[in-house]
């Protein structure tokens, strides 16, 4: 959880189980647990990101939309990205699914400015989904909120932090 001033970002990471008749009380079980979870946030925006092992041609994807619609989520990535798009490739076949997915609050999807899955990163099976989304991030400052990119110097991005040497002020601004 990210929480500033203006608002709270939740970010979820998730591994569900394959997509198999015997892992059907999992999946269910998972996404059971998921919804409480998610109903405890209140106003955050919420993004749930992952393996979720569901796509349009196994049937857990079906079961993941459904729930997506009964919680007033979006499946961010089917919005924003090409049908034709993968982001698992079996290592023994060749085949390609579209299993990982980035499910959103309405409120998250509305910050998601753009997203890719990247395919030339390579470490697994699964292609990571990149995204950039705006988040509102304000900290007080004499009184009044400022923005805390308008009060850091950009050349403090260009190089290394020694943070034996930061004020406490300065680590507030991180």
């Amino acid at each position: 959880r990210i929480t500033s001033f203006v608002e709270s970002v939740v970010f979820i990471n998730v591994y569900f189980p394959y997509c198999c008749n015997e892992n059907q009380e999992n999946f269910d079980s998972y996404l059971g647990q998921l919804q409480y979870f998610y109903k405890e946030l209140d106003d955050a925006k919420v993004y749930i990101l992952g393996d979720f092992n569901a796509s349009a041609a196994n049937a857990f994807g079906p079961i993941l939309k459904d729930f997506c619609g009964e919680n007033n989520l979006i499946l961010s990535d089917e919005v924003m990205l090409p049908q034709s798009r993968f982001t698992y490739v079996s290592e023994s076949n060749g085949c390609k699914s579209w299993i990982d997915h980035c499910v959103a609050s309405f409120s998250a999807h509305q910050s998601v400015t753009d997203m890719k899955i990247l395919h030339d990163f390579i470490l697994s099976d699964h292609r990571p989904i990149m995204m950039e989304l705006v988040v509102n991030c304000q900290v007080a400052g004499n009184g009044e909120k400022s923005s805390i990119f308008g009060r850091v110097h950009s050349e403090v991005f260009k190089r290394n932090i020694n943070w034996c040497r930061a004020s406490m002020i300065d680590k507030s601004f991180y």
